[in-house]
Formats: C-alpha cells, structure tokens, sequence
C-alpha cells in the first residue's frame, strides 16, 4: 500500500488497483477466479480474504484510489496465465509482485512466466522495511526517499518515470544515479535516443525542484558498478531498478557470474543481497513496450 501512497493518486491521475489473491488449486477441482468486488465483509471472525478486502477499503479514503479483489485459485503451473489474463482484462499498466528468498521453486516459476508473458510492465517487489507506516499527508516532515539506479535501456527508463510519479507527492524526495560507462560506445542508437530523452525530461524538472537530486557516476566496469551498489547508505526507503540490462555493457562486465536470482535481474539481485548496508526495499520493474509504441517513436 506504501507503494500505492508513493505513487500520489489523485483526482487529475487517479490510480485503480486490482488486488490479485494466490491460492495453489490441490486436487481435481477446477481452476477458479473469484470476484470480490461485492463481498460484505463481517464485522468478526474475519479470515485471511476480509482482512485484505478491509485494509483497502479503508485505503480507498485517500482521493483517487479504487480497487478491486480478485482471488484466484489454479495451479502453479497454469497460475500465471490467469494474472495476464486478467491484466489484459482490465488494462493494468503494471503489475506488482511480491519476492521472498524463501519462496519455493514453483512460486518462482509462476514469476518467472509472468514476467515473459504480461501484457503490461511488472515490477518484483522485495519488501525490506516499507512495511513500516509511513504518512503520506503533506503536513508530515517525515520524508520518503526513493532512488532510482539508471543504467539505461527500457527497463531503466521505466524506473525512472515511476520515481518521477512519486516525486510529485510532496512527502516524496528523489534521488536519481545515472551510471555512465568510461569507455562504452553507442550500439543501439533508438535506445540512447530514448535514454537521453527521458534524463531530459528529468533535468527539466529537477532544476525547478529541490526535492529532487541527480547526479552521474563514472564507471570503468562491473566491479566499479558493484562499488557504487555497495556505497548506498541507509537513507532510502526504496530504491527503484530496471530488470534487464545489456549483458555485454561494461557497466555489468563480469556481474552476471554473480546473479543467481534471474527474476530480480543483475542489479536487483545485488541489491537484494545480505551483504548490502541498504536495507531499503526494492521495486525492480520490466517494461512491456507496445508496437504502436515503437512505430510512434519511430516517426519521431
């Protein structure tokens, strides 16, 4: 729900939230896909369900937020299916879900399938400490601070235009840190294109806000990287990532030797690392790019 607040609805940019139960189906019974959208929650002995379905009624109070509860009961392998299914279904832009180290291999492959089939950009979640409450009124002094580490490429691009949302929520500062590779050279002209268009956008818009803190970082390879990774101290409180990266960039040269959680991508899974000081929590996010997207680009 954190995240939701972070992303400041309201009434200009309202947010609809479709809140998406997992239950693995045991047996022979038949897959189902439950509407809880008139559900009357009991006053007591409330199960797992009610819980949730109370929790975000009660967030529907904040202006510009809906939501819908859906409980799907399937196999895993099968699972995914019915969450694209439904994203597609009701038009969902992002998909967010929840990462846990202790997490069995079958729940892992349901991420995995959704993150090669979604209609839609997917964010893996690895929740640290935004648990904890945090008030998103204007009036508060605490602040939320969000970083977003940008190496380029479409999935980075989607991090960043995420913390520019957030940073519209006056409880919000935003730290962004474009890596830079010393000695890279221009493989993808579209994507560098597409990379210097979005830091200009953010340029525009940092230097009329003081909220706001960019800055870029030499790197000469994926061990600089990994030093620039493990100097992030404990002030943020969520850090956004792109997934997928340019394996053959310098920036990660040699990383991916050290990846073992794919889901997460090279630098989420660095990140999501016990050795990491940060214990901010993560969104690592995936871009669904469409073809009307690209053509439109293309004329540009």
């Amino acid at each position: 729900m954190n995240i939701l607040k972070a992303s400041y609805p309201h009434k200009k940019r309202p947010i609809e939230a479709f809140v998406l139960d997992l239950m693995e189906l045991i047996g022979q019974e038949n897959p189902l896909l439950i509407n809880h959208q008139f559900r009357k929650v009991r006053s007591s002995m409330l199960n797992r369900t009610d819980r949730i379905i109370t929790a975000f009624h009660q967030f529907e109070h904040y202006e510009g937020i809906k939501h819908q509860h859906f409980t799907v009961i399937a196999p895993y392998a099968s699972m995914h299916d019915d969450i694209c299914m439904l994203a597609l279904q009701k038009s969902v832009s992002l998909l967010i879900i929840p990462f846990h180290k202790s997490e069995s291999i079958s729940i892992r492959g349901v991420k995995k399938n959704v993150l090669n089939k979604a209609p839609c950009s997917v964010g893996i979640l690895v929740d640290k400490k935004i648990v904890m409450y945090w008030r998103s009124d204007c009036h508060s002094e605490i602040k939320f601070n969000v970083c977003v580490i940008f190496l380029g490429g479409p999935d980075s691009r989607e991090a960043l235009a995420l913390g520019m949302r957030m940073v519209e929520n006056p409880a919000i500062r935003l730290t962004v840190i474009r890596l830079i590779a010393e000695d890279d050279f221009i493989t993808d002209l579209l994507e560098t294109k597409l990379d210097v268009r979005a830091i200009f956008k953010l340029e525009n818009l940092y230097k009329n806000d003081n909220v706001i803190e960019y800055r870029e970082v030499i790197v000469k390879d994926g061990t600089n990287t990994m030093e620039v990774l493990h100097s992030l101290d404990d002030q943020y409180d969520l850090i956004l990532v792109g997934r997928r990266l340019d394996s053959e960039s310098p920036l990660v040269a040699r990383l991916a030797d050290w990846s073992f959680v794919p889901e997460l991508g090279i630098i989420g899974d660095i990140l999501a690392s016990s050795d990491m000081k940060c214990n901010a929590s993560m969104l690592v996010l995936q871009q669904q790019s469409t073809v009307e997207d690209l053509l439109q680009i293309q004329k540009e």
